[in-house]
């Protein structure tokens, strides 16, 4: 891969998963009405980090690279509240929004 192709790539990539944006596109389709410790930012890391790292079997092992990644200790069934909302379920299956 050419210098110029791992940049562009880069740079796709920053504004892709920027705070801003990922924080913006779950307000939205209303997935996040408040912002607490599971920011939409924060979960499309947690989740591409665990989808990348090894399989996935249930939304606890999403959880616990979550804690992990962002250093927090958020407990499931919040954890599962906000990944169980229509507005998100339907956005992860179809990436629609």
């Amino acid at each position: 891969m050419k210098n110029i192709n791992v940049r562009v790539m880069s740079n796709q990539f920053k504004r892709s998963f920027s705070e801003t944006q990922l924080n913006a596109l779950g307000r939205l389709p209303r997935v996040c009405y408040r912002e607490r410790s599971v920011t939409p930012h924060r979960l499309a890391l947690s989740m591409v980090e665990a989808f990348g790292s090894r399989d996935i079997e249930t939304i606890a092992d999403i959880q616990r690279t979550f804690n992990a990644l962002c250093d927090q200790t958020v407990q499931y069934k919040p954890f599962h509240n906000q990944l169980a909302k229509r507005s998100a379920s339907i956005e992860l299956l179809d990436g629609t929004g």
